[in-house]
């Protein structure tokens, strides 16, 4: 009981201000996962061609 009005005061506070730190906090990581994802991906791709090309030159 007691933490529910608690959170329902924090989140009516966060609401209040002009800048919202957990939304700018959730799309910062958001942001990062998918720069993270992106990366990881480019570098398999680039591993795969790397070696394909190899096999081909050899």
């Amino acid at each position: 009981m007691c933490d529910q009005r608690f959170s329902k005061n924090v989140h009516s506070v966060i609401k209040r201000s002009k800048l919202d730190p957990f939304r700018y906090l959730h799309k910062v990581l958001l942001y990062t996962c998918i720069y993270l994802h992106m990366v990881i991906i480019c570098l398999t791709f680039y591993q795969r061609f790397s070696r394909h090309v190899h096999s081909a030159i050899m």
